[in-house]
């Protein structure tokens, strides 16, 4: 994909080009939409898209989220859905492990679920393992149509395939700026000023900075991603995506024998740029807190330690709606963003185009 310089006008500018802000341009193209993405960043998927786990399920603890993240792990296993008219997810299964005394609404979620998704959830309170991932004397939500997907390449298709049709992709544009008007609003950038209908923004820990004349995202704070690639020792098989809400930590299986862990890094208030090195402190701790799930991470060898950042909130609204109808701010943030995306993006696409 190519930047290009930035057109005197679009129907709608969205500003982001992470996992969610690619949804919405490439769901408002496919309705005819003239789309101008902008992106303080060289490069698309560059801030916490890069480094998401990418781990697709159905089930949220929050219903707001579950609901959304029900509908997108639909959209993403229906090849239907894609331009290429390739699903993109891998699936591995999945496990959510909480405490014995959430088996209940687990058992309550997986026959919602089931209806959706047929006999392919179950809730385990009683096993050592599931899927290859240890319980640790927890309950646990198994999904076998769940897994993962490569929010990059997602990022990257979707913006793709729009700017194939009615969009225009614009790269290392700082966004400084937006006035409201009568006819829609105007949006000033480093690289020049756009008019357009309405201005979406999707950027993620981005959004403590401010942009004048566009409302403050509210309580955004930005906190730390580390995440760690290791290679799986001979022997060690596979394992499905999971996540324990009981620490945290969380896990996904790679190809070539690899797996990438993880665990919340509660270092807030990072800078945006440059990025801090990785904390092999941390990466540590994550090791150890892993073991009773995977007993062989142990003795796996790191390969990689990536650090990055994302924006986040009390506040559990996807959208917000300011009173001005021109602007709108998306926040999938919390670490829910690839799974409610291809949803949101639909949703927002909609209700923008309806305000026109």
């Amino acid at each position: 994909m190519r930047s290009v310089p930035l057109p005197a006008t679009a129907d709608v500018v969205v500003v982001g080009t992470g996992i969610i802000g690619a949804s919405i341009g490439y769901h408002l193209t496919e309705q005819g939409a003239r789309v101008a993405f902008v992106d303080r960043a060289e490069g698309v998927a560059a801030g916490a898209t890069r480094l998401s786990g990418g781990m697709v399920r159905a089930y949220d603890p929050d219903p707001g989220v579950g609901g959304l993240a029900l509908a997108g792990l639909e959209r993403y296993a229906d090849p239907g859905c894609w331009p290429t008219g390739c699903s993109p997810l891998v699936e591995v299964g999945s496990v959510t492990i909480g405490p014995r005394a959430a088996a209940p609404v687990f058992r309550d979620s997986a026959r919602s679920l089931n209806r959706v998704f047929g006999p392919s959830v179950s809730v385990v309170a009683d096993a050592r393992e599931s899927m290859g991932v240890g319980l640790a004397g927890g309950a646990a939500l198994i999904e076998e149509r769940a897994g993962y997907v490569s929010p990059p390449e997602v990022t990257t298709e979707w913006i793709r395939h729009a700017c194939g049709s009615t969009a225009s992709l614009h790269l290392g544009a700082h966004v400084s700026g937006v006035r409201g008007h009568r006819a829609g609003a105007s949006l000033l950038t480093s690289a020049g000023t756009i008019e357009a209908g309405a201005v979406v923004t999707a950027v993620g820990g981005w959004g403590t900075e401010r942009i004048s004349g566009f409302p403050p995202a509210h309580g955004v704070r930005t906190r730390s991603i580390q995440v760690a690639v290791v290679r799986r020792p001979a022997g060690a098989g596979s394992h499905a995506t999971f996540v324990d809400l009981r620490t945290g930590v969380y896990a996904k299986p790679l190809n070539g024998g690899r797996s990438l862990i993880g665990r919340p890094h509660l270092v807030w208030g990072v800078p945006t740029d440059p990025q801090p090195p990785p904390d092999p402190e941390h990466t540590r701790s994550t090791v150890e807190a892993l073991v009773d799930h995977l007993p062989w991470v142990a003795e796996a060898e790191v390969i990689q330690e990536i650090r990055s950042f994302d924006g986040y909130t009390e506040k559990s609204d996807v959208v917000e709606e300011h009173q001005d109808e021109r602007l709108w701010s998306v926040r999938a943030w919390n670490g829910t963003g690839v799974k409610v995306a291809p949803e949101v993006g639909s949703t927002v696409a909609e209700s923008v185009l309806s305000r026109f």
